[in-house]
């Protein structure tokens, strides 16, 4: 089975690869957009195997909006578990809209610093996610 964490560490890669300078913004670009492919491939994953996130409701939307109604709406588990899976699912949602911004508004300047900080926050939401499967 593919490790989706392979994204995060390509984003890694891609946002400290200075070797193509005349790239810069699509670099940033580029690894916001696997950064977040890292955490909601593995929160997905999560949603699956979790029998307290199978059963949350998950209205409408596409794929996306389902893993994040499933761990923004999930009532069942420890309040830790609870809490978590909310605070992942408050996370998912910021991380989408900047990838978003970073794969679609081209009038809109992407800097290092904003591919920086969405690293480090993926990395956080990965860390959380690995975390719920212990509990």
């Amino acid at each position: 089975m593919y490790d989706w964490n392979d994204y995060l560490k390509i984003a890694y890669d891609i946002l400290n690869n200075n070797s193509i300078d005349s790239l810069d913004e699509t670099r940033f670009r580029v690894s916001i957009s696997r950064a977040y492919y890292a955490v909601f491939h593995n929160a997905r994953i999560l949603c699956e195997s979790r029998k307290e996130l199978k059963k949350a409701y998950a209205q409408g939307g596409g794929e996306h909006e389902q893993v994040y109604n499933k761990l923004r709406q999930v009532n069942k588990g420890s309040k830790e578990f609870i809490s978590k899976c909310h605070s992942i699912a408050n996370n998912l949602k910021m991380l989408k809209c900047e990838r978003q911004n970073a794969d679609y508004v081209a009038d809109t300047e992407i800097t290092k610093r904003q591919a920086e900080l969405h690293y480090q926050k993926s990395e956080r939401s990965l860390r959380a996610i690995e975390e719920l499967k212990n509990l």
